[in-house]
């Protein structure tokens, strides 16, 4: 069976989504998602801002413009406590965004070394989970590689249901890289989420 990058799996995501372009800005917590981006470019546009409030206020109006999921990926620490603001607009506008943040290694986050209690641990580290729980409709550290098929089903469903709303979720650099087993989406937008997306 072929397998992908966890990386991989989140940019085709995207692009089964009708997410054309990711607003963005590189950075080594999020290696392996800018080289996913990459590697499809002939698909996917990836606009690189020069601060990552940009980049989140871009997945924002590109919500509002196509009616749809924006997307941000950024880096971890400052790179993703940059995006707040614009998260926040998407949180009081009421839009389907996705925000997906690199991360230190797994045994690096301050997150997997409880029950030590450390502001943070690995380099540039921050358990930005914690920090964007309350802005977010959803937000969740991928831990298991083998579970972002059904997280990243579970965080699209949850932004657009209801009253909508933005979404993150923060990928360690050794998740970002593990691989996992190809599978299909078989996503179908269904009456009730074409009314939705004609509404934003």
């Amino acid at each position: 069976m072929k397998k992908l990058r966890v990386a991989d799996v989140i940019v085709d995501f995207l692009i089964d989504r009708g997410v054309d372009t990711v607003f963005g800005l590189m950075g080594g917590g999020a290696m392996f998602l800018n080289d996913a981006l990459a590697l499809r470019s002939k698909e996917i546009t990836t606009v690189f801002n020069h601060h990552e409030q940009a980049s989140a206020m871009a997945a924002v109006g590109y919500s509002k413009m196509k009616n749809d999921l924006g997307a941000a990926m950024v880096t971890t620490g400052c790179g993703a406590t940059n995006t707040i603001t614009g998260l926040l607009d998407a949180w009081q506008d009421n839009l389907p965004c996705i925000y997906i943040s690199g991360q230190v290694k797994r045994k690096e986050t301050s997150r997997n070394i409880k029950p030590i209690q450390l502001r943070n641990f690995g380099v540039q580290e921050a358990d930005i989970v914690s920090v964007v729980e309350s802005i977010t409709k959803y937000a969740k550290m991928i831990n298991d590689p083998e579970s972002i098929y059904d997280e990243l089903r579970k965080a699209y469903k949850i932004a657009i249901s209801g009253c909508p709303g933005p979404i993150w979720l923060d990928i360690p650099l050794d998740v970002q890289r593990a691989p996992v087993p190809k599978q299909r989406w078989n996503f179908k937008k269904n009456n009730k989420e074409k009314k939705f997306l004609n509404t934003l």
